[in-house]
C-alpha cells in the first residue's frame, strides 16, 4: 500500500493512507 498523500502524520512512506 503505497499511498503517498499530502499529510503524512506518521511519515512511514509505505503506509501513508490520507495521513495515517
Amino acid at each position: 500500500m503505497t499511498i503517498i498523500t499530502s499529510q503524512r502524520s506518521v511519515g512511514d512512506g509505505s503506509t501513508t493512507f490520507n495521513g495515517y
